[in-house]
């Protein structure tokens, strides 16, 4: 899970053996990715032990702050969250990651937006990954494959890093050796050609 970042000295598992990319939430084949990737920004160690990923933050004295930047819709928000929740190890409440969920559903509807010349949902995705920005999340995560044809926009729109969960996944897969994998989503975020412009030449086949 990209989730599995906000844990600040956590053991959380990862299930190197899915290779079909899930609409609606993460698979566990993108946390290695995530972590990876916030490596390079020096907010964390990475180590492989087996099937498991540890990390501590450098100096242990700074905890990420992740942003979802939700609504699209509410229930993968609250399956992100949830997962979030059910995949951190902690003896407490003060344990778990701090997390911000703006479930923005004044976003319009992205799939009528790309394939139907629906309203543009691009203003209020900025509007909400803005407000989180503002209240101190340190990245954002979008739940929302759709939703990743305005990645480029929202990426502009603030200073802090917004993970690409599909981008992610295909890093992951191709980490892993794997050169086909099953994609189960809804017309939108087929139609759109989302997952086929990320994977291409990426040497992973879609089987859709």
């Amino acid at each position: 899970m990209a989730l599995t970042l906000l844990c600040s000295r956590k053991r959380l598992p990862l299930d190197t053996r899915a290779a079909i990319c899930t609409v609606g939430g993460f698979g566990a084949l993108v946390g290695a990715r995530v972590l990876y990737m916030l490596a390079r920004y020096s907010y964390i160690m990475v180590d492989l032990g087996g099937s498991s990923f540890f990390w501590q933050f450098w100096q242990g004295g700074y905890t990420l702050y992740g942003g979802i930047l939700g609504g699209m819709g509410p229930l993968a928000t609250a399956d992100l969250f949830q997962k979030i929740t059910l995949h951190t190890v902690a003896a407490c409440d003060q344990a778990h990651p701090r997390v911000c969920t703006d479930s923005d559903t004044d976003i319009a509807d992205r799939t009528a937006a790309l394939l139907h010349g629906g309203e543009d949902p691009v203003p209020e995705m900025i509007k909400s990954a803005k407000r989180l920005e503002s209240i101190g999340a340190d990245f954002l995560i979008m739940p929302c494959n759709t939703a990743h044809n305005y990645y480029e926009q929202v990426c502009e729109a603030v200073t802090i890093p917004v993970l690409h969960m599909i981008a992610l996944t295909r890093d992951a897969l191709k980490e892993r050796g794997v050169k086909c994998a099953g994609l189960l989503a809804t017309d939108g975020t087929v139609q759109t050609g989302i997952y086929q412009r990320t994977f291409e030449q990426s040497g992973v086949a879609l089987l859709t």
